[in-house]
């Protein structure tokens, strides 16, 4: 369970036109400079907390947000995916294969539908150091709460997070309490394909970071990124 902060109402209000919410933050560091600072197993350990986060998270119950709006927000972001990323240099080997790889998955099941953070990572996260490691001890952030499958919190997280690093990959998925085998290739595909419908993405610059396999599938991607 996390046992993390998250921000605290302290007041509530109306300056003429505008309204205003007035929070207390968790205590913390962000935990993007923190993580250069970390050795050994410090940044699996905390990468295992983070999917703890999520899976408290996604055990959550929150009243008010729409069960049908995932089967809306997905052929959404899969009409806006091409252009947007053709405008943003991904070669047409990859492009091309972005509709055939997305198929289906807008028809998940409502009553499985979690709640969501969508951007679990570096910038979003507070980490205190304290003897015996570091401990994650809030999250600080607005963003479009949404319904939606498990896989796309944590597909972000592990992408922006683990940076196709194995160790930290099957730290974060421990941590959210999903099983998995070596080389899931049913599991490494569903985590590829939440990314590519994440609003947030810049696959042509992802691509640059982490590299593309010599293999130019989506499959081989896919393993590339999220290796187990």
């Amino acid at each position: 369970m996390y046992t993390g902060d998250c921000p605290v109402i302290e007041d509530t209000g109306t300056v003429g036109n505008l309204r205003y919410l007035l929070l207390r933050v968790p205590r913390g560091e962000d935990l993007g400079p923190a993580w250069s600072e970390m050795v050994g197993e410090e940044r699996a350990d905390v990468a295992e907390q983070l999917g703890f986060a999520l899976a408290d998270l996604h055990q959550r119950t929150i009243n008010g947000l729409q069960r049908d709006g995932w089967a809306g927000f997905v052929p959404r972001r899969r009409k806006e995916l091409l252009q947007r990323h053709r405008a943003g240099g991904v070669p047409p080997v990859w492009s091309r294969q972005f509709e055939p790889f997305l198929d289906g998955i807008e028809h998940d099941d409502p009553d499985r539908l979690l709640p969501l953070h969508t951007k679990l990572s570096f910038p979003t996260v507070q980490i205190r150091h304290r003897p015996g490691g570091w401990l994650l001890s809030g999250v600080s952030d607005f963003e479009c709460a949404m319904l939606g499958p498990r896989e796309f919190d944590i597909a972000w997280t592990a992408l922006s997070v683990a940076r196709g690093k194995r160790r930290f990959v099957r730290s974060l998925l421990d941590g959210a309490q999903v099983e998995y085998e070596h080389h899931d290739l049913e599991l490494q595909r569903r985590l590829l394909q939440m990314v590519l419908l994440h609003p947030d993405l810049d696959l042509a610059r992802w691509m640059r970071r982490l590299g593309v396999p010599r293999t130019a599938t989506l499959d081989a991607l896919a393993r590339h990124w999220f290796p187990m």
